[in-house]
């Protein structure tokens, strides 16, 4: 795949895996920033390891992590 479409590739890749991946580390961590450090770089790991050319590309994602108070 040319490089000029690389970082739709990525970007695809990242909204299809990344929040699932974050949920499983979520669920199986009590570390919130542990978890979401781990679930960030699994997924840069299986990225890496995939057919895309991502050697020039990247993409940016934006993360909210809302826990509600007991009692709320």
């Amino acid at each position: 795949m040319p490089s000029m479409f690389a970082g739709h590739l990525v970007s695809g890749y990242v909204k299809q895996h990344l929040p699932i991946i974050l949920v499983n580390h979520l669920t199986l961590e009590k570390d919130v920033k542990k978890a979401l450090s781990q679930g960030f770089c699994e997924v840069d790991r299986s990225l890496g390891n995939s057919r895309i050319d991502c050697e020039f590309s990247g993409s940016t994602a934006v993360v909210s992590y809302l826990k509600v108070r007991a009692g709320m």
